[in-house]
């Protein structure tokens, strides 16, 4: 059940980035210092990136997801293990458009995700000097969330069920994340962060930085 919670979300906002087609004064994502920290490496078949070592582990088996890494602190609490994925949505040219952005948030109102997702932000920002979208949302899952996986993503029922099933995603508690949307490489990654309290938010938010800032398409 926690596989496919932690990519359904992300899921459906790369798919409608992907159909999408200067840096402004955006508010500013300060950079983690990695040099103090002790890094380890995650490769999947399409990209590499670095995170916390001790911290995260790295787990190559998330479908369709290019790369997946969970928390070791929350890894066996009952409420849920915070993680983050990134997804490769395709290629793209230049830096991100605020117009792109604006276009994905737009169809994601008008889609049918709309009836579970709440949006709490939604923004332009800046990290490293380049221009990344922005997104906190509190997600619960409906069935018609569910179809719109089914018919966009190339998973199938049966998949689904061998994951836990719909009573696994409609039984589950609401799941709050963050994306964030930026150019990687002539590619457009989504990395999507899942947590379940406050107190983990600026950790969660920090190794989605260093992912970001250490990230290589192959």
């Amino acid at each position: 059940m926690k596989k496919v919670t932690i990519f359904c979300a992300a899921l459906c906002l790369a798919l409608l980035l992907a159909a999408c087609g200067g840096t402004a004064d955006y508010p500013v994502m300060e950079p983690v210092a990695l040099d103090a920290l002790t890094l380890e490496t995650g490769e999947s078949d399409t990209m590499s990136a670095q995170f916390p070592a001790g911290e995260w582990f790295f787990d190559v088996s998330l479908t369709p997801v290019d790369f997946g890494i969970y928390d070791m602190e929350t890894l066996t609490s009952e409420t849920g293990t915070m993680n983050v994925n990134i997804i490769l949505s395709g290629a793209y040219s230049g830096k991100l458009k605020q117009s792109d952005f604006d276009g994905v948030l737009k169809e994601l109102k008008n889609s049918d995700m709309a009836e579970g997702m709440e949006i709490g932000v939604a923004e332009m920002r800046t990290l490293a000097g380049e221009p990344v979208g922005y997104v906190e949302s509190t997600t619960t899952y409906t069935e018609n969330m569910i179809d719109f996986y089914l018919e966009n993503s190339g998973i199938t029922e049966e998949q689904l069920e061998a994951m836990g099933g719909r009573e696994a995603l409609l039984n589950a508690p609401p799941t709050r994340q963050i994306q964030i949307y930026a150019v990687v490489d002539g590619n457009i990654a989504i990395v999507t962060g899942t947590y379940y309290d406050d107190a983990s938010k600026e950790r969660l938010l920090d190794v989605m930085n260093i992912l970001l800032q250490t990230a290589e398409v192959k």
